[in-house]
Formats: C-alpha cells, sequence, structure tokens
C-alpha cells in the first residue's frame, strides 16, 4: 500500500507540475484535485449507509479528522501546489518529503507513542541527508531557476512554502493514524478529508477568480487537473490503508521514494539535467528504505488500546502481537475455575474465538 501511494502521488506531482506549468490558480487546482476522491468516498459511504454498516467514527474523531483535513488541505496541498510553480518539482519534493519524515518522528513518538529504534533513526537520517543531496544538486537541473531569474525572496518564500506543507502532511498522517486506531473506516476517513477540501477550497478559489476564471479553463488544463485528481485519488486511499496496517514512521518513509521517483520524472519529463548529486540522493534513498526495518509493527511495541471482550470474559489486548497473551489469558482463567484442567470443549472454543479475533487484528 506504501508503494502503491508513493506511485500515485508520484503521479499526480507530474500532472500538477504542468498544471503549474499552465499558470492555473494554486487553489483552484488543488480545489479539482480532491474532488474525485471525495465523489468515490462519498459513493462509498453511500453503499456502506445501504448495507445497514456505520459510516462515522466518534464524533471527536470526526472533528479531529475535518480540522486536520482543512488544516492539510491549505496549508499542504495549496502551498504545495504554489512551491511548484515557484521552485519546480526536483526541489519541491524533496523539501516537503524532508519536513514530512521529520514530523512524523516527532509527532508518531510524541502522540502515538510509537518507538523508534536505531535502524529507523539511520533510514530516516539517510533518507533526510538524500533529499538534502537532491535539493541542493536540483536547483542546477531546475531550467526554471537559470532563466526566470526570480528574486532571492520569493524563492525562499517558495521553500518555505515546501517545508510547510510537508509539516502540515505529517500532521495529517498522524491524525489519519489516530483514526485508524479509532476503527474509523478508509471511506469515511477519505470523504472527511477530501469532503471538506472540495468544499473549502472551491469557495476560496470562486472568491479569488470569479466564475470567469473558472470558466477560461481550457480542456486540456481540465485534463490535467483531473487526471492529478485520479492518481491523488489512489494514491490517498493507499495511503490511508497503510496507515491503517503499520506505524506512522514507516509509512512515511516507503513513501519517500517519490523523491528518486519525481527526480526521475524531472529528468525525463521536464527538460531537467542528470547530475551526481541526483545519482547520489537517488541512491541514498534506496538504501534508507532497504533498512527501515520491515516488522515496525511488532519490533516496535506498538499497541493499539486495549478492548474488552465482554463475551470471553477477559481483557483482550490489541497488539499486533497479542494472540499468545489472550490464549494464556483464557487458559488461566478457566483453569482457575475448573480444577481438573481436563481440556473441556469451552476452553477449546474460547480458544478458537480469541483465534479468530486476532486474525481480524492482523
Amino acid at each position: 500500500m506504501g508503494c502503491i501511494s508513493a506511485v500515485g502521488y508520484t503521479g499526480a506531482n507530474g500532472f500538477l507540475k504542468a498544471a503549474a506549468e499552465s499558470g492555473l490558480d494554486p487553489i483552484w487546482v488543488s480545489s479539482v484535485k480532491t474532488m474525485p476522491t471525495a465523489v468515490v468516498a462519498l459513493s462509498l459511504l453511500i453503499w456502506s449507509w445501504y448495507r445497514g454498516q456505520r459510516l462515522f467514527p466518534a464524533r471527536n474523531v470526526v472533528l479531529e479528522l475535518l480540522v486536520a483535513g482543512l488544516f492539510g488541505q491549505i496549508a499542504g496541498n495549496v502551498l504545495f501546489q504554489w512551491s511548484l510553480g515557484i521552485v519546480g518539482l526536483a526541489i519541491s519534493v524533496p523539501l516537503c518529503f524532508a519536513a514530512i519524515i521529520c514530523s512524523s518522528v516527532v509527532l508518531g513518538r510524541l502522540w502515538l507513542h510509537e518507538s523508534v529504534t536505531r535502524a529507523t533513526l539511520l533510514s530516516v537520517g539517510l533518507i533526510v541527508a538524500a533529499i538534502w543531496i537532491l535539493s541542493l544538486s536540483a536547483s542546477d537541473a531546475q531550467p526554471m531557476l537559470q532563466e526566470a531569474a526570480l528574486p532571492a525572496g520569493r524563492i525562499a518564500s517558495a521553500v518555505a512554502a515546501a517545508c510547510v506543507a510537508g509539516g502540515a502532511y505529517g500532521v495529517l498522517g498522524l491524525v489519519i493514524r489516530r483514526a485508524a486506531i479509532a476503527n474509523s473506516s478508509v471511506a469515511a476517513t477519505t470523504f472527511l478529508i477530501s469532503g471538506v477540501g472540495a468544499i473549502s477550497l472551491s469557495i476560496l478559489s470562486w472568491r479569488q477568480q470569479g466564475w470567469l476564471g473558472i470558466e477560461q479553463t481550457t480542456a486540456d488544463e481540465w485534463v490535467l487537473m483531473v487526471s492529478a485528481g485520479v492518481c491523488n485519488f489512489i494514491a490517498f486511499v493507499a495511503l490511508t490503508r497503510a496507515l491503517q496496517i503499520t506505524s506512522l514512521i514507516f509509512v512515511n518513509a516507503i513513501n519517500a521514494s517519490q523523491v528518486a521517483m519525481a527526480a526521475a520524472m524531472g529528468v525525463l519529463l521536464f527538460g531537467e539535467e542528470v547530475s551526481v548529486g541526483l545519482l547520489l540522493g537517488s541512491t541514498l534513498t534506496v538504501l534508507g528504505l532497504l533498512l527501515m526495518p520491515t516488522k515496525t509493527a511488532r519490533a516496535m511495541g506498538y499497541q493499539r488500546p486495549s478492548e474488552f471482550n465482554t463475551e470471553l470474559g477477559v481483557q483482550k489486548s490489541a497488539n499486533f502481537d497479542s494472540s499468545d497473551l489472550s490464549r494464556s489469558s483464557i487458559h488461566e482463567d478457566n483453569s482457575s475455575n475448573d480444577p481438573s484442567n481436563g481440556g473441556d470443549s469451552q476452553i477449546k472454543e474460547e480458544v478458537r474465538l480469541a483465534d479468530d479475533m486476532d486474525s481480524g487484528t492482523e
């Protein structure tokens, strides 16, 4: 899921880069980009309602998703799109991911209590070093910066915007992870975040350029924005699912492979030059991803909040590695009630139910 998300976001960034070169308003582009995700997520929610399933999580989780979604759409998507139009693909993407990775380590440790192992720190260090090298080499490979002679202050603002966007995406990832722990469905999480973005950004875009500016959008520009939205939808659903499975740090590290893919896209599609820094940075990115612990959920000792199962009468931890504990608790509980401990069929049935719950947790 993390790899699918990375490929999807890379495709979306390519279309967004093309839209930026067309001179489209960043708010308008970000608004259209969120619409395919909102429409599909709404359809999934309607289907869930038809089947009688619960649509949304608890109110506090819904509120967190709405606030984080609004922050991620404005401080994330809009600022990233604006930065993309100033400093280009090969600079904005590395800077954004540097901020995402750094914020995910801090936020995951402080709010989700996800452990940070030495292997994780080494992996993140290599990725951040790769991003730094790619950022330095990208300025030489970016024709826009060489020809346009942009003011230093405008370039610095675009660099800061990419970093702020990365921090906003890091906060959004944290809230998605928290919602996953609270058993929020992928459809509900996706709809709340994309829906608040589609509504808020559409209003802002309409206030900024009016109907006249919207009507002047050409067919080719619509294709670019909608294509970015489709890629964004695939990537966002995969990202949300990945955050339901494993830790924030691990998912963002996998997603950082976008840096190397963005560099390759810049060379192949947007005329950016190959440099030693580009090759070195891409190599360090891949090496950092390979060093990231693959059994993050187990190795980091991450635990969801425990759940009390009234049917079995035992306290069942929702940790990913809790099957042995659950079974031993059932045996101990029944042994105390049955001195003979003679393989009662009720014990076997309870152990079977515990195995079923653990397979569902996995």
